[in-house]
Formats: C-alpha cells, structure tokens, sequence
C-alpha cells in the first residue's frame, strides 16, 4: 500500500512537471512570436522609408532573390547609405520633438491652477494621468498630455 502511494505521488509530481514545462515552452513560442513579429515590422518600415512599400510582393521578393548576394562592396556601399538616412531621420525627429518641447509649455501656475480646478470638481487626475501616459510625475508630461488633462478635467461631468 505505502508503495502504490508513493508511486501516485511520483505519477503525479511527474505530471505536474510536464504540465509547468508545456507551460515554459508556450512562454517561450510565445515570446519568439513577438520578437519575430517585432523583426518584421522593423523590416516592413524599411520599406516604407524607402518608398518601396506601395510594390506587389511579388515584384520586391524577384528583387531580393535576384540581388547579387557576394557583392561585399555594394554591402558597404548599402549599410554607409542606410546608416546615413537612419541617422538623419534621428536627427530630424529630433529637432521636431525639440521644436515642440521648446514652443509649447506649461508653468507650475498652469499645474496649480489644474490641480485646483480638479479638486473643485473632485476628479483624480493623477490617476487618469498614471493610465492614460504611464507617467507619474505631472512634469514629465508633453504639452499635449498637459493640454489633455486640462480638457479632461474641464469637461468631466460628476
């Protein structure tokens, strides 16, 4: 008797452990999937930047097959050309962010007086600051998030 027990409990530890490795497997597809989701999306702007996006399938894959593949010159030649555009389309969202940032902001008058008129109409901006942006610190809102709380909070009916 005390054998057929331990036997059902070794059956079952078993089991479980096959259960908690299926569940490991599924985890780990799961993160591949993203990741190569994430590879193909990367590569699906490419060919947007490069104004190839709008070409059937078919023609960009006879490209890309017929490609010369042992041509290690044009490869250096390709990754000079593409990190230029990459670096110059950092740059230029960079200088669009700045513009933004720089034209329009908010002062710590703006905040009280928001802060006020939501303690006025008991609204919890915090909160809705936190779930709308993922940000805790009302300072690191953009101008357009400042501007959204403020609409929010104008226009929240009790």
């Amino acid at each position: 008797m005390d054998l057929l027990n331990k036997k059902r409990k070794l059956e079952d530890k078993i089991k479980r452990n096959d259960r908690q490795m299926r569940i490991e497997q599924a985890r780990m597809t799961e993160k591949q999937r993203k990741e190569r989701a994430h590879r193909l999306i990367k590569l699906g702007a490419l060919f947007e930047i490069a104004k190839l996006d709008h070409l059937e399938a078919s023609v960009l894959l006879g490209y890309l097959l017929n490609y010369p593949k042992d041509r290690n010159d044009l490869i250096d030649l390709f990754f000079k050309a593409g990190s230029e555009e990459l670096e110059n389309r950092k740059v230029k969202k960079k200088k669009i962010d700045n513009y933004h940032q720089e034209e329009k902001t908010f002062t710590t008058a703006d905040i009280l007086a928001l802060f006020e008129l939501a303690q006025e109409k008991k609204v919890d901006i915090v909160w809705e600051m936190q779930q709308k942006f993922k940000k805790k610190l009302i300072e690191d809102l953009t101008y357009s998030q400042f501007e959204y709380l403020r609409n929010y909070v104008i226009l929240y009916k009790n």
